[in-house]
């Protein structure tokens, strides 16, 4: 019996130090040192493509057990504003990673750590970097030219991604700003009336923000329209008219039969007389809006026109227009409700959008500008936007 007890008692003994041997080896302590932190400093320059195929960039590891292995540009040939960086980081032997995207510290330029990955037992991290404030100082045009046949050709810009464009007859901006990628445009179509024409471009870069100043190109002097569009058998140009079989919309602006771009209205605020000679007229409509046809066919563009008791203003086609509108750096409002007085110009105060503006009141020469900073009647306060502060 005692030899059974015995046995026993080596058997279980023998037993836990078998289990205690098991549970060490499970247990085993991880001998490499640990990093928790990256930094890296990021130098970066856009080169004179219009893409990232040339960015200089230059990255520097901070102090730590770790280097940089390398990295590249994953959307060098793209057309996005950011740049998409790969960087490959090696632990030194003994080491390795233990971050999360919080613990990668991006110093230099402006960046984003969008993700990061391990591998080869966490001693290789892989982290994707976004700069996000790549800026272009974009140098102006050198050279533009407008030929005889409307086509405006300029030099490129190192590292524009397109160019902004401005026809003007004058000094008179003709239609909408244009964009195009290349370094030449067919204004053509833009040309529809004798006289002096030259047009502006601007480089833009990756951001929309990135602009170099405006080049002027030179001037050509068109003797004729170049506009295919109003070279056809229902109108016909002489001297400063255009004239047509009617009815219709003329060549560039409204009308019945023929049209005169008349300018010599004075602004709001001398009264009845800052009308044209031949200011009598009526209303006419069509799908595009309304204009004031004179007597004689002409009407007013770029214009003020004081009609009805009311001031009105028209754009460059001779439209009448509606809401906010900008005239030698003052404000005006022009109603934009179809009420019967649609178009006039507004005085005093009024309600837009759930504010309150103010508009002077006064014939000073500046009658329905928008008053700003400032207090009305001793008592109503309104600020740089000109609405009413509570």
């Amino acid at each position: 019996m005692k030899l059974l007890k015995k046995a026993a008692a080596l058997l279980l003994t023998a037993a836990l130090l078998l289990g205690t041997g098991c549970i060490s080896a499970l247990a085993k302590t991880e001998t490499r040192g640990k990093i928790t932190s990256v930094t890296l400093h990021i130098a970066a320059e856009l080169g004179d493509e219009s893409d990232f195929s040339d960015m200089r960039l230059n990255l520097t590891a901070g102090s730590g057990n770790y280097s940089i292995d390398g990295y590249e540009v994953l959307n060098e040939t793209s057309s996005s504003s950011y740049p998409l960086v790969q960087v490959t980081l090696e632990a030194e032997n003994g080491w390795y990673f233990d971050v999360s995207t919080r613990d990668i510290h991006l110093e230099g330029e402006e960046a984003d750590c969008t993700s990061k990955s391990t591998k080869n037992d966490a001693e290789t991290l892989i982290i994707k970097i976004k700069l996000t404030d790549m800026t272009s100082d974009l140098p102006p045009v050198s050279f533009a030219d407008l030929d005889s046949d409307g086509e405006g050709s300029w030099t490129s810009v190192p590292g524009a991604r397109k160019y902004e464009l401005r026809l003007y007859r004058g000094n008179t901006l003709i239609g909408s700003t244009k964009t195009t990628s290349d370094t030449h445009y067919d204004f053509s179509g833009m040309i529809t009336r004798k006289g002096d024409y030259f047009f502006k471009v601007r480089a833009v870069g990756a951001k929309s923000s990135d602009k170099s100043d405006w080049t002027e190109s030179d001037g050509y002097y068109y003797d004729e329209s170049l506009s295919d569009n109003y070279h056809d058998s229902d109108w016909w140009y002489d001297d400063d008219y255009y004239y047509g079989n009617g009815p219709g919309s003329g060549p560039s602006g409204p009308g019945n039969s023929y049209y005169y771009n008349n300018n010599t209205n004075s602004g709001p605020g001398a009264g009845p007389s800052g009308t044209s000679s031949g200011s009598q007229g009526a209303w006419c409509q069509n799908r595009y809006g309304w204009w004031y046809r004179y007597t004689n066919g002409s009407y007013p563009a770029n214009a003020w026109l004081y009609v009805d008791n009311n001031w009105f203003h028209f754009d460059g086609n001779g439209y009448m227009q509606t809401g906010w509108l900008n005239d030698g750096g003052r404000w005006y409002y022009l109603n934009p409700n179809s009420d019967g007085t649609k178009g006039k110009m507004i005085t005093g105060w009024y309600g837009i959008n759930g504010k309150s503006y103010y508009f002077n009141p006064t014939s000073d020469g500046t009658r329905g500008a928008l008053i700003t900073n400032t207090v009305i009647d001793g008592k109503y306060r309104v600020g740089s936007d000109g609405a009413w502060i509570p």
